[in-house]
């Protein structure tokens, strides 16, 4: 007799509670946090796996956006992923994923995102490795920059509006940057519990940029390494003004730490390369309607094209199928059909979207193959700046 699997929303507070605690055993996270975190994300957000009416694991799906091609779309964040220690290995976790990528799909969110702990369960449902996050460390007494043209004071909650509207700025030119929710701005201002200094830097009513700062210990009863929890700028100034306020640290604040992307605006401020970068966090993408996602991301300035895809997607395969992107002045159109000129996998397609791999290096992971002319038309319009993610979720 087939065991029982079924996939929706906490029942009631039992189930909740049962689900909190799967989740603090997996991820070593204090169970007196759960309940706190749940209100955050939003209860109704919470899904639970069931088998034989028992709940063995669950996760949480945490509305947002993403920017691609300097649009933003929808995108449902998975967090939380959790499965009872003798439940894991049963398909549990695959028949979760399965359940809540299909009710988003079919809530008209085209893509999905989620930090991995593991990577092969979230390739078998079709996510792929879409960019990545660089953490840099800086010797505090090594930033060589100064500049004391923009005034500098700390954030006040009038600027809110203000400080968004700069971080929609700057995010819409970062392919893979949240669009980001009142959840999302939550966590830059209190990260799990620690408030964070926020500082803004203007020239007369005009602000520039903005960063907020969290102190981490080094072991030293008198000094801690200087986190940058969120830092934006949209002028050169900015970026040299926000490293000057930086460098003001040095007494006390030996290193200065910060999540950013490959050319960083604040690195290449800097005059040497003494600065030290770590990978951290890699992400995966997950593309749940093929033609809202094409449609829906933005294209360079100028693009012209028509690229005809058949996608093979294993474990959504109503996802699949042919079609054919036709990309005039950065405005695209799919319809369904056409000769299927890349063949690709939907974890191919992911990577390819976000713009983390090119067509050719999909060639020789096995997730693509075409025709040259299809391959260089693909290059053309899903190239651009690499992919990163500051945020965590």
């Amino acid at each position: 007799m087939k065991t029982q699997v079924d996939v929706g929303p906490h029942r009631d507070n039992a189930e909740l509670e049962t689900f909190s605690r799967l989740a603090s055993e997996s991820f070593n996270v204090p169970l007196d946090r759960m309940p706190a975190y749940f209100d955050a994300v939003g209860r109704h957000n919470v899904r639970v796996v069931r088998v034989a009416g028992e709940v063995v694991g669950g996760l949480v799906v945490i509305p947002g956006g993403q920017f691609f091609g300097g649009r933003p779309m929808r995108m449902a964040g998975v967090a939380l992923v959790a499965t009872a220690a003798h439940r894991r290995g049963t398909g549990a976790a695959t028949a979760l994923l399965r359940a809540v990528l299909d009710e988003q799909c079919r809530a008209g969110v085209p893509i999905s995102a989620l930090y991995p702990a593991t990577v092969r369960l979230y390739r078998r449902a079709g996510y792929e490795l879409a960019g990545v996050a660089l953490e840099a460390t800086v010797p505090t007494a090594s930033i060589d920059v100064r500049e004391r043209s923009l005034d500098v004071r700390p954030a006040a909650p009038a600027d809110e509006a203000a400080i968004r509207a700069l971080y929609h700025e700057v995010a819409r030119h970062s392919p893979g940057a949240l669009d980001r929710s009142d959840f999302h701005w939550k966590r830059v201002h209190n990260f799990r519990g620690e408030l964070t200094r926020g500082y803004v830097f203007s020239r007369g009513d005009s602000l520039e940029g903005y960063v907020f700062i969290r102190d981490v210990s080094t072991g030293s009863a008198w000094s801690a390494n200087l986190y940058v929890q969120d830092v934006a700028c949209t002028t050169a100034a900015a970026a040299r003004a926000v490293l000057t306020f930086l460098a003001d640290h040095r007494s006390t604040r030996p290193q200065v730490i910060f999540r950013c992307g490959p050319g960083d605006p604040l690195l290449l401020q800097l005059g040497e390369i003494q600065y030290t970068l770590a990978a951290r966090l890699p992400w995966m993408l997950r593309i749940l309607d093929v033609p809202a996602a094409l449609t829906g991301r933005g294209y360079p300035p100028g693009a012209e094209g028509e690229l005809h895809l058949d996608v093979r997607d294993d474990f959504l395969p109503d996802a699949g199928g042919r079609f054919t992107l036709t990309v005039t002045r950065a405005s695209a159109s799919v319809t369904p059909g056409g000769r299927g000129d890349l063949a690709i996998d939907i974890r191919g397609l992911a990577a390819l979207f976000s713009g983390h791999l090119g067509p050719h290096q999909l060639v020789l992971t096995g997730y693509a193959s075409g025709n040259d002319t299809a391959l260089e038309t693909a290059r053309g319009l899903f190239g651009g700046p690499a992919p990163w993610l500051r945020d965590e979720f």
